[in-house]
């Protein structure tokens, strides 16, 4: 599983994160590569636009994200035609995850209270 943070940021050029791996089960012989292990490093670029930009810009990418999110769900909700299936965001939800991003997180209140996937 991997998230895309060009997508998130609005830039090009920033790597995928590897959010899940799975563990080989046959054991690694001294001449095996691991593609993990003989990859270039790829946080780098990550880690100078993080730098470049600074967290509030960061957080402001996000927030713009999540902002389109709900716009997105707002106007596909009234054409006809179009069935969603995910379930309808809450009142509070667009005040309340800018409230969340900007304190300690629990992400699974983070990610509950935003506006899913349409």
């Amino acid at each position: 599983m991997t998230l895309n943070l060009g997508n998130w940021l609005g830039m090009s050029g920033v790597p995928c994160v590897l959010m899940y791996k799975q563990i080989p089960t046959s054991m690694l012989t001294l001449f095996d590569v691991d593609p993990i292990l003989s990859n270039r490093l790829t946080a780098l670029s990550l880690w100078t636009i993080m730098q470049t930009m600074g967290v509030d810009a960061i957080s402001e990418r996000i927030f713009m994200a999540f902002d389109s999110c709900r716009q997105m769900h707002e106007m596909l909700s009234k054409i006809e035609g179009v069935k969603i299936w995910s379930k309808s965001p809450r009142q509070e939800a667009g005040k309340s995850f800018r409230a969340l991003l900007n304190s300690p997180i629990n992400y699974c209140i983070l990610f509950e209270s935003a506006i899913p996937v349409v």
